[in-house]
């Protein structure tokens, strides 16, 4: 950036400097995005040293420049133009612009180490980097790396996230607590409301479906108590599972980055500006719900009532859960009540019984090179960005595998086989 163009130094002046979440169990890429007056970070554009980096996949909207991508120690200070600069840069500074400057006049050689571990489980931070620079009248050559650590915390190693509490209502003299998750991994069928799990006390294979833990069934006091809801099981607790859930997920970060710049006699200035980063992120999420469109995945599982798996005494449950509700007074059409007794599915919500890991991500940056003065200038760079993939089991009662629509962003049910269970891998 030129001295000339109104830059604010050092403090970032901005309406809106914020960042996506970048170590969170919801998906979060563990890249650090910075984005001003509260637009999105793609219309903010970053320059490492005045000049335009390579960005990463910010979310499936856009790209955006990971702030990790650089060492540390060889920032020297940031420069932030809070005001628009599209007619000088393009689409991608229409909220501003911000300048990292590297350290140009260090001489000798750096190590910094630090540490440390929180009073509770999990999130240990470890960091290392390594500096040398040298310079002279002619130009300088500085050089960094850093190493940065930063430990899994679990969703039970934390009190406040132990249970999902989503909500408390007063209904007269009783407290409603709504908890976790009412997608089972045993399946619910909606229409006939029940849950696929075992009646110890009739010998059922199903139990009427009990929200708030007070009808008095198995496993409940009818209380409606936190206790109570968890010792029925009808909620899913999704922050509990026995492999973990991630709260914040391990992160890593290895970065390297070399600039330097030789003033030659015939007044010619070659520069090197070199950046690689290494980004790797493992967190584990929670079973997968396979629900409505707003759970982003599929519709509710259309299940045939030929389904051999489906329990007897839980199929004659459904089929007049079906007849009451064709035969609602207020479905007046005979050709509606028809069709609805002849519909040879019914729904059901379900999720995956086991956890989905995240794979590492990575990205890496290469070399950035150009000589400037009489001959002009050339610059070159390339980004990398691979994506891991997650896994879901079929349960007893899921008659269809899934997968991924090539032009969709969520899932669709295909035929499978029958026998045993099988992972389907998310694309």
């Amino acid at each position: 950036m030129r001295p000339s163009r109104r830059v604010v130094h050092q403090r970032c002046r901005t309406s809106g400097f914020g960042r996506t979440p970048w170590r969170n169990a919801n998906g979060g890429r563990g890249a650090n995005f910075a984005g001003i007056h509260q637009l999105n970070p793609e219309r903010t554009l970053v320059l490492y040293n005045g000049r335009r980096t390579v960005s990463t996949i910010r979310d499936s909207t856009g790209l955006a420049v990971d702030l990790q991508s650089f060492p540390v120690n060889m920032i020297d200070r940031v420069e932030v133009l809070a005001d628009g600069a599209s007619t000088i840069y393009g689409s991608d500074a229409i909220a501003g612009v911000i300048n990292l400057i590297p350290r140009t006049d260090f001489n000798g050689v750096e190590l910094s180490l630090g540490g440390g571990t929180p009073d509770d489980r999990g999130g240990d931070h470890f960091d290392a980097g390594l500096l040398f620079g040298i310079s002279g009248d002619r130009g300088f050559f500085t050089a960094g790396v850093t190493y940065v650590f930063d430990g899994d915390v679990d969703f039970q190693d934390r009190g406040f996230s132990k249970i999902p509490l989503l909500g408390q209502l007063r209904d007269g003299g009783q407290t409603l607590n709504l908890v976790g998750s009412g997608i089972p991994p045993e399946g619910r069928a909606l229409e006939a409301g029940i849950i696929f799990l075992p009646n110890p006390q009739t010998g059922e294979s199903f139990q009427a479906y009990d929200t708030f833990c007070l009808g008095g069934g198995p496993g409940s006091d009818g209380s409606g108590s936190i206790d109570c809801i968890l010792n029925q099981g009808h909620r899913f607790n999704y922050n509990d599972i026995p492999t973990g859930v991630s709260l914040i997920n391990e992160n890593r970060n290895v970065n390297f980055s070399g600039v330097g710049e030789y003033r030659f006699d015939s007044g010619v200035t070659g520069y090197v500006n070199v950046n690689l980063a290494h980004r790797e992120g493992r967190l584990n999420f929670t079973p997968l719900p396979v629900q409505g469109a707003a759970g982003r995945f599929t519709d509710l599982i259309q299940v045939p009532f030929t389904n051999p798996n489906i329990p007897s005494d839980a199929l004659a449950v459904i089929q007049a859960a079906r007849i009451d509700t064709c035969n609602d007074p207020d479905q007046t059409d005979p050709a509606d009540v028809a069709a609805c007794l002849t519909n040879p599915n019914f729904q059901m919500n379900w999720r995956g019984p086991h956890p989905t890991p995240m794979a590492a991500r990575t990205v890496h940056r290469w070399p950035l090179g150009a000589v400037r003065g009489d001959q002009g200038a050339a610059q070159r760079g390339q980004a990398a960005d691979r994506g891991g993939s997650g896994a879901v089991r079929g349960g007893r009662l899921l008659p269809e595998g899934l997968r991924r629509q090539p032009d969709a962003g969520y899932l669709r049910p295909q035929r499978q086989d029958a026998g045993g269970d099988r992972v389907h891998h998310l694309r």
